[in-house]
């Protein structure tokens, strides 16, 4: 059994044992440090462009900016978006439709070194609030669930672990194969930009342009900066009284 510390640092992920859920599984190995995935992970704003045809994205994605703030050990992104301008063709596979004149809400936390768990639901126009920031006070119409995973292998190299799919009153196995199936197209999306990212950026180190969408990636490096540098300051405390222990026992 983990120690409690460790236990309390487990995200509250939807489990693929969950009864209330239909979820599918995956990875898929990049050639890419492991930092291009959380950037890509913490900015939505490349949905309108990178996944207009498998997500089905319009550019409300880019023009709507979600509100980002700090959590402990991450960020929290969430957004309001009115369904039937922010998905083209009126409908996108494990992200609603617009038959009923719906708003989506997508709020998800991202947690050092590089964990994401993200729901995305649908409500009726009439449950957005006023501010357009502030959570749902209802009961979504329907939902689903993903947790998504980035782990280094080497300099260059990482691994990304995900599970999808809807609540099991919104969806059955066909749905969630066929949300799958999107995944996979989506993934293989990011995975072709990402490592095409890599090897521009290795043919001019250190060139990095922000824009006013990076927000996300900026604030989680901050937080993944800030837990290294403490746990190199914790490290090197360790190591010092255990150098003056030896030489005590030395005397």
């Amino acid at each position: 059994m983990l120690p409690g510390t460790v236990r309390a640092l487990l995200p509250a992920a939807v489990g693929l044992d969950d009864p209330d859920y239909v979820l599918r599984w995956g990875h898929i190995d990049y050639d890419a440090d492991y930092q291009l995935i959380n950037d890509n992970l913490t900015d939505f704003s490349h949905l309108a462009y990178v996944h207009a045809q498998s997500f089905g994205t319009s550019e409300d994605w880019a023009r709507i900016r979600p509100q980002v703030r700090r959590i402990e050990r991450g960020i929290r992104v969430s957004r309001w978006l009115a369904a039937d301008s922010a998905l083209k063709n009126g409908q996108a596979v494990g992200l609603g439709d617009d038959s009923s004149g719906t708003a989506l809400w997508q709020t998800y936390d991202f947690l050092a070194p590089g964990i994401l768990l993200m729901l995305t639901a649908t409500y009726p126009l009439s449950a957005v609030p006023e501010d357009r920031t502030s959570p749902p006070a209802q009961e979504p119409l329907t939902a689903n669930f993903t947790s998504q995973a980035v782990t280094a292998m080497g300099d260059r190299s990482a691994r990304y672990f995900f599970s999808w799919g809807p609540r099991r009153v919104d969806g059955d196995e066909k749905t969630a194969d066929a949300m799958f199936a999107v995944a996979q197209m989506a993934f293989a999306e990011d995975k072709a930009i990402i490592e095409a990212q890599q090897r521009i950026m290795d043919l001019r180190p250190g060139r990095e342009i922000l824009t006013s969408a990076d927000v996300g990636p900026v604030q989680m490096r901050s937080v993944i900066r800030q837990m290294a540098k403490a746990d190199n300051a914790n490290q090197a405390i360790a190591d010092g009284g255990g150098n003056e222990d030896a030489s005590a026992s030395m005397a």
